[in-house]
């Protein structure tokens, strides 16, 4: 009878291991993994939104940094990884639908 209540709770050890690996962790590297390639995909031209929630244009792209155009005459510099999105050419962020 022991090594049965060993087995079943090894079992269900194994069940939760799984479990835990389809609900968290896989869709966690998914979700890296689509930000990775965002960022190596960025382009001149781009509009953004940084995970500051700043909207943009990308002006200049380097290799850890981006200049993003936010107004007339102004351009800041943020790191690649702080790019959150990319905007839909229809969905822009001056005038758009709120």
């Amino acid at each position: 009878m022991g090594t049965e209540n060993l087995l079943s709770a090894a079992g269900l050890w194994i069940v939760l291991i799984v479990l835990m690996y389809v609900l968290l962790i896989h869709p966690q590297r998914k979700k890296e993994k689509e930000h990775m390639n965002l960022v190596e995909s960025l382009q001149v031209g781009d509009k953004v939104v940084t995970t500051g929630g700043i909207h943009g244009t990308v002006t200049r792209v380097e290799d850890a940094v981006v200049t993003l155009q936010v107004a007339d005459n102004v351009r800041i510099k943020v790191s690649r990884v702080a790019i959150s999105r990319r905007l839909e050419q229809d969905e822009g962020g001056e005038g758009g639908k709120r």
